[in-house]
């Protein structure tokens, strides 16, 4: 999993919403992981979107309104670690080999051409 917060779900208050999110959750993970292919050529698992939305509920809930520091960090990994996919796929042509060189020289020439570094 591409998003280590949604460790935060499990800590979800036991009540009616969480036990709807649940009840969403499970059946649709065990079809989709059911499911033959894996997506090779893509970042995380995106068969997995089909029931984000209950865990980014579930997750929100378990964090609460109090933001500690484990719940920051976690979150900024979340954050760096879907960055770093994005610019792996698009910049750096990801899956692509022979292509990293040359996309990598190119991804580098595109900030310097906007100023980003020298």
């Amino acid at each position: 999993m591409t998003t280590p917060a949604f460790i935060f779900a499990i800590k979800s208050p036991r009540d009616k919403i969480t036990l709807a999110c649940w009840s969403a959750i499970i059946p649709i993970a065990l079809l989709i992981m059911s499911h033959g292919g894996t997506g090779f050529s893509q970042f995380g698992y995106r068969y997995a979107m089909d029931f984000y939305p209950f865990l980014l509920i579930l997750t929100a809930r378990g964090i609460g309104i109090n933001l500690r520091w484990h719940h920051r960090l976690l979150i900024g990994i979340s954050i760096v670690v879907n960055l770093l996919g994005v610019l792996w796929i698009n910049k750096l042509a990801g899956w692509g080999g022979d292509k990293l060189i040359k996309n990598g020289v190119n991804f580098y020439n595109d900030l310097r051409q906007q100023h980003i570094i020298r």
